[in-house]
């Protein structure tokens, strides 16, 4: 599949009636109609952090502090769209987002602090309008192989840290895809990818479909019953459900990055 047909057809499949939609559109509404406000961040954070398991609530004043850092370091959402824009011309540079990158957040029982990077990261994905890379462990477990199957070309490693070379990489990625091709796009490419390769449907198939899967499944659990029925005697069935490119990109998924 040549690279931006298939991004199109990630984002058309996600862009569908799904989960990830909902959810993704709940939380856009959710920071337009806020202020820039500590409590608003507060609440914009724990329903990131919720819906897309980051655990950051599960640290003692996480949030709290996550929230606290963002409104010491930027006056306004504009200077924070701002300074993201900056970051993502050059990762490696200092800047307040590298700052908070790297910074730790909230306490384990014993006291220890953690870097938050993929709730930050997610925050300012939404506060961008979905315009900046999203840090997440699926994503990063096939940027790499995603990158070799294109030949895309992979940047040599200059910093010491694997979260901003992530950063740089999901940059030159998208530069050598092409302006056409938006940070969101890419992000739902491979995210797409890393969910099907495992068999995985979640936030992908709706509540109907699940439905109706669990009924041609017949108590199979549902990720073994879909690897076997798209490559058996079920496939017309499945497809008739959750549509022909659903299939077709599974079968890249499994096919190609097994």
């Amino acid at each position: 599949m040549e690279i931006k047909s298939t991004i199109c057809k990630a984002v058309k499949i996600l862009e569908g009636d799904t989960p990830y939609k909902k959810n993704k559109e709940l939380i856009r509404d959710l920071i337009r109609n806020d202020q820039f406000s500590e409590v608003n961040l507060y609440k914009q954070l724990t329903v990131i952090d919720s819906m897309y398991s980051t655990n950051m609530s599960k640290r003692f004043f996480g949030i709290e502090e996550i929230a606290e850092a963002i409104l010491e370091l930027f006056t306004s959402q504009e200077d924070l769209e701002s300074e993201l824009k900056l970051f993502l011309l050059n990762p490696y540079e200092d800047s307040r987002i590298k700052f908070l990158f790297e910074k730790k957040f909230g306490y384990s029982k014993t006291g220890k602090k953690k870097a938050a990077v993929s709730l930050l990261s997610k925050y300012f994905y939404f506060v961008s309008d979905l315009n900046f890379p999203i840090y997440d462990t699926l994503v990063q477990k096939f940027q790499r192989k995603l990158i070799e199957f294109y030949k895309l070309g992979a940047p040599k490693v200059r910093y010491n840290s694997s979260v901003i070379e992530y950063f740089d990489l999901m940059v030159r990625t998208k530069k050598s895809i092409g302006d056409d091709i938006s940070y969101d796009g890419l992000d739902t490419f491979v995210w797409l990818i890393g969910k099907l390769k495992d068999s995985s449907f979640s936030l992908i198939i709706n509540l109907i479909q699940f439905r109706k899967l669990i009924e041609i499944a017949n108590g199979v659990d549902i990720e073994v019953f879909m690897k076997d029925a798209i490559y058996g005697d079920c496939k017309d069935k499945v497809e008739a459900i959750i549509g022909k490119n659903l299939i077709e990109m599974y079968e890249f998924a499994i096919e190609n990055f097994d």
